[in-house]
């Protein structure tokens, strides 16, 4: 593998965790600011 597959498979897979990652947040603050209320 070249460092530029290794970059790009290594940012695709960055991307896919952050995405989970901000999803999660999301609902999460959805549902604090439920219960808040």
């Amino acid at each position: 593998m070249t460092m530029d597959q290794i970059m790009a498979e290594g940012g695709l897979f960055l991307g896919i965790e952050w995405a989970i990652f901000w999803q999660k947040g999301v609902a999460d603050v959805a549902a604090v600011r439920k219960h808040t209320e």
